[in-house]
């Protein structure tokens, strides 16, 4: 009998050790043709967060953890390379669900911009502004967000775009994104 419970705790170190080396920690390129994303997570207490970029964009493989915290965290900033398609991850956890949602932008040479990441009772919902200019920001028009219809990424031809009216309304909650969160 503890011969059976001992294989099972080395089976299961060994799944654990697998799973962790399937994330590695993001290192931000350096230099060159990159510019400024700043994290700012809305993040209700109770629950956690993870934020990945995938080294291989077009088919959501390779996740590399940006940030992760629980509850209210801090912003953070990185940088992200420029004039190349950039897709992330925002996955939400708390006590009995979760959530998803991949998402695609190319980030312009030269530019700023904000992620603005919440996790609420609806669900995970991520949003990039253009924040180059002060006190002007502006919804990032080639982001495209990669969950449809269950579907974790879906190719570009398929992938939704937000209204600018409802990224820019200052009213905005997750229930005016439902049509866009991934099936539950």
């Amino acid at each position: 009998m503890q011969k059976k419970k001992l294989g099972q705790l080395f089976a299961g170190l060994a799944l654990l050790s697998a799973l962790v080396a399937c994330v590695t920690t993001y290192v931000p390129p350096v230099g060159g043709n990159t510019v400024q994303l700043t994290i700012q997570p809305s993040v209700l207490a109770g629950r956690s967060f993870r934020l990945n970029l995938f080294q291989s964009p077009l088919s959501c493989a390779g996740p590399m953890t940006i940030m992760h915290g629980d509850g209210p965290t801090n912003k953070h900033t990185t940088r992200l390379q420029a004039n190349v398609l950039n897709t992330m991850s925002l996955e939400g956890f708390r006590s009995g669900s979760t959530c998803n949602v991949n998402f695609s932008f190319v980030p312009k040479a030269g530019r700023s911009y904000l992620l603005d990441a919440s996790l609420d009772e609806s669900g995970c919902l991520a949003i990039v502004y253009d924040v180059t200019e002060a006190g002007k920001p502006r919804f990032e028009e080639s982001l495209l967000f990669r969950n449809i219809n269950g579907k974790q990424c879906v190719p570009l031809s398929e992938s939704k775009r937000m209204q600018a009216s409802k990224a820019n309304s200052p009213k905005s909650s997750l229930d005016d994104f439902k049509d866009l969160l991934p099936a539950r």
